[in-house]
């Protein structure tokens, strides 16, 4: 493959997107439709989960210690009486999702509330196999769902035929797409790396033209 297109928020972009359904359960199930539907793939083992609660709910902090042991840290918060850590592997992310929707503190309150971060890598499912290493970053947060997309499209921005599953992925995505966050790489001469290219400004929105 000599081109494929790339999409990525800058590290400006801090959280990545806000996602797209804000009623956050909601929010969860249309991510892992979308995930279920497009893709192939897991989430990451080769890094732990980092689980923190803030506050000092004790239902809240039983239900941790039953399902996950004692806290591996803890340390007084600057807005919460209480910051305790648990260092998890992805086998408890069903425990962790059901207890981070039950949490007193959620949503947008000051109460206890629990936050931790995964990754799911994974290829899609309209790929032959060529363009590798896509992942979405989630976040959940005392405000909800951030998603953190890293996406290889395996094929070029101008192709008339990939358009439409491009824009299928699009509509079914749990965050809306960034037309400035899209990429062209572009294979080097030496062909054993890619460059990355800006794009013009409302090419997302027009009819490829493709040139191949």
């Amino acid at each position: 493959m000599t081109e494929h297109l790339l999409y990525g928020p800058p590290k400006s972009a801090g959280f990545g997107h806000r996602s797209r359904v804000r009623n956050t359960k909601n929010a969860w199930q249309q991510t892992q439709s979308f995930l279920e539907k497009h893709t192939l793939g897991g989430f990451r083992s080769t890094e732990r989960i980092r689980l923190h609660c803030y506050g000092s709910d004790k239902s809240t902090l039983d239900e941790l210690e039953s399902a996950f042991g004692k806290p591996t840290g803890f340390q007084e918060a600057a807005t919460y009486s209480q910051f305790q850590a648990w260092c998890l592997d992805d086998t408890t992310i069903p425990q962790l999702t059901d207890i981070y929707f039950r949490a007193p503190g959620f949503p947008r309150q000051d109460g206890t509330h629990i936050r931790f971060d995964v990754c799911y890598d994974f290829k899609w499912r309209i790929d032959d196999g060529i363009c590798a290493g896509s992942h979405l970053g989630i976040i959940f947060d005392r405000d909800g769902i951030f998603l953190q997309p890293t996406f290889a499209f395996p094929f070029a921005w101008d192709s008339p035929i990939d358009r439409a599953r491009l824009e299928v992925i699009l509509a079914d995505a749990p965050f809306r797409f960034r037309e400035q966050y899209f990429k062209r790489a572009i294979l080097t001469k030496a062909g054993n790396s890619y460059r990355r290219l800006k794009l013009d400004r409302g090419w997302l929105s027009s009819a490829p033209q493709s040139s191949r």
